[in-house]
């Protein structure tokens, strides 16, 4: 694997997400789908992940690729 791809949304959580999580009626829950790609750009594999909104926290460190060895 080289490269991941993910994005991360805010939602309602379903009726059985509310259960397995144990989320009120109100709760949110972040989805992140993510696709892992190998060296010839071929997708590895596919992820889609739920989490409470309320007990997680999401940092991103973001880098810009102009030097050399990003090329």
């Amino acid at each position: 694997p080289v490269v991941a791809r993910a994005s991360v949304s805010a939602r309602r959580a379903t009726k059985r997400e509310r259960e397995l999580l144990e989320l009120p009626s109100t709760g949110v829950v972040l989805v992140e789908q993510r696709v892992i790609f190998d060296q010839a750009n071929m997708p590895l594999e596919h992820t889609s992940t739920r989490y409470v909104a309320e007990r997680y926290a999401f940092d991103a460190v973001l880098h810009r690729g102009d030097t050399e060895s990003d090329r």
